[in-house]
């Protein structure tokens, strides 16, 4: 028979199983890490709203709003932890986004507001960000607004936000790459 004290050194021992942040830690925020030294807190802020905080290795940030975690409404530089309010830039309006669908795999859907564009997305794959596996999607998006400009997010239904994994216009295609997730402290 083991005795309490042996079960207790030996379970120091063993590793902490990884907990994964769910959808219930969106409210609170989940941080995302970017391979490169950059990360990014995704916040529910309301019903289908999710908030993103950027921070980059040079320590300046931006604020993101996007509706259903994918949709873009608005985004303001961080300088120095002040938002740079000449910055501001309103991309669609509430009105405008609530024409997009919520995302899904293996669909196709369009906005046709000022605000909207295309989408595109593939079927469920698993993803593995540090020890955690979600599945996912990947989502093109294209933009009414901003021809030649496309971008490709990785979704996450569990948590319902969007990766941004590729941006792509004139000038080439720049790829993000995450490599870990945390609940916010």
């Amino acid at each position: 028979m083991m005795r309490p004290l042996a079960i207790l050194a030996a379970l120091a021992g063993t590793p902490a199983l990884a907990t994964c942040p769910t959808a219930a830690d969106m409210t609170g925020g989940v941080v995302f890490t970017l391979q490169g030294g950059g990360t990014e807190l995704h916040k529910v802020i309301r019903k289908d709203w999710v908030q993103i905080r950027a921070t980059f290795p040079d320590g300046d940030a931006s604020q993101l709003e996007l509706f259903h975690g994918l949709y873009l409404s608005a985004s303001v530089a961080i300088a120095n932890g002040i938002p740079q309010l000449s910055e501001a830039f309103t991309y669609a309006t509430e009105t405008e986004l609530q024409q997009w669908q919520p995302p899904r795999p293996d669909g196709a859907w369009d906005n046709a507001t000022a605000g909207g564009g295309t989408a595109k997305s593939g079927p469920i794959q698993p993803v593995q960000l540090g020890d955690c596996v979600y599945n996912s999607f990947d989502v093109v998006l294209t933009y009414t607004n901003d021809e030649g400009y496309v971008e490709t997010y990785r979704y996450l239904p569990a948590l319902r936000t969007g990766l941004l994994v590729a941006a792509k216009d004139e000038s080439g295609t720049q790829n993000y790459t995450y490599t870990d997730l945390r609940v916010s402290q």
